[in-house]
């Protein structure tokens, strides 16, 4: 899901949004194609636990890329 997270009117106590660990792998059928995927976990930071609900979020993504 998505979650919007606003600063508080007052402004907020932290800048540090978090940190994230990818894994992924990818895999080239042509020289001129890769193709890939993986998992993301973001780790919250001091702003996101400020300002928002729940804990760090985790993710997975697919990637293609065409070189031409």
């Amino acid at each position: 899901g998505v979650q919007v997270v606003k600063a508080p009117a007052s402004g907020a106590l932290h800048k540090d949004i978090g940190h994230d660990a990818d894994l992924y792998f990818a895999y080239n059928p042509q020289p001129w194609i890769t193709l890939g995927g993986g998992w993301s976990y973001l780790f919250w930071g001091q702003f996101l636990k400020e300002n928002a609900q729940g804990v760090g979020s985790s993710y997975p993504f697919v990637f293609f890329t065409y070189r031409f």
